[in-house]
């Protein structure tokens, strides 16, 4: 007797394939709509390159405030809260600032206590910004 054996294939039943198939489908389908809604280049980490105020906000309001854009600093440990920054730019240049906030000089020997982690474009608006948050005059 010539009996062959036959290594029998796994069966895959098309009704079984097609569920995974219609969700990765499905998925696939919506990524790529999605995906053309979005205009090239238009998502950033960052805020967009004018607008200071929520770049402040983002990264200097936990421990800062601005009095005269009425902005009061977020954190509820009093150890952690900075100085008000209104007024700053009449005591610091713009240049020494940015160095200032990414730990690249110090201030009488201290350091920023919190390196800046965003774009340099960021950094330049949000120094722009803070540069026109001038004190109010006393007499007004």
């Amino acid at each position: 007797m010539n009996a062959k054996i036959h290594a029998s294939k796994p069966q895959v039943h098309a009704s079984k394939a097609t569920p995974m198939l219609a969700v990765l489908g499905g998925l696939a389908l919506c990524f790529f709509c999605f995906a053309a809604l979005v205009p090239v280049g238009t998502h950033t980490a960052y805020p967009a390159p004018d607008d200071g105020k929520d770049a402040y906000v983002k990264n200097c309001a936990e421990c800062h405030g601005v009095k005269v854009a009425g902005i009061a600093a977020t954190t509820k440990n009093a150890r952690d809260k900075g100085p008000d920054l209104t007024g700053i730019g009449e005591k610091y240049q713009p240049k020494w600032l940015k160095r200032y906030v990414k730990e690249e000089a110090d201030d009488g020997g201290k350091k920023h206590v919190k390196k800046f982690k965003g774009s340099d474009e960021e950094l330049q608006v949000l120094v722009d910004w803070l540069l026109e948050q001038k004190a109010e005059d006393d007499d007004e």
